[in-house]
């Protein structure tokens, strides 16, 4: 088997396996945020979540749409203090 055609071959079963897929990694999530004029570091992020922290797996955390109103709630929260 050929190194091109085993590239091919797990390029399309990633795809495969990412296509339905329901969460995000940090840096999606982190993007999602700046885009909502929300810039949090990792470590306030993880404050926020921690009632409802993202799962982890192989290493990388899952963010999900769900965790979305809670980082708002703790940036309210933050600035009300502020």
């Amino acid at each position: 088997m050929s190194n091109q055609l085993w590239h091919q071959g797990w390029s399309g079963m990633r795809g495969a396996l990412e296509r339905g897929r329901k969460w995000m990694t940090w840096a999606e999530f982190d993007g999602l945020l700046r885009q909502c004029g929300v810039t949090l570091s990792p470590w306030h992020v993880c404050r926020a979540l921690a009632a409802n922290p993202p799962e982890k797996v192989a290493g990388g955390k899952r963010y999900t749409n769900d965790h979305l109103p809670m980082v708002a709630a703790y940036v309210e929260r933050r600035s009300g203090n502020a």
